[in-house]
């Protein structure tokens, strides 16, 4: 199971890009940005297997 089907981060939009966050606030939780929903939960799985709290997915799905 991936870590968005088990944590069920909270989808929405913030400007230009998605974001994909599970906890209160971005300083404190574990959050991906991308074009689309689907890219901004590629770089959400990303962080969390990072551990690393924050990760962008660029337009051709490769994690930053």
């Amino acid at each position: 199971m991936k870590p968005y089907e088990t944590f069920t981060p909270k989808i929405t939009k913030d400007g230009a890009l998605w974001c994909a966050l599970y906890g209160d606030n971005l300083h404190d939780g574990i959050s991906g940005f991308g074009l689309t929903p689907f890219l901004a939960v590629m770089a959400f799985d990303e962080a969390f297997s990072k551990m690393n709290g924050t990760s962008h997915v660029s337009p051709h799905g490769e994690c930053k």
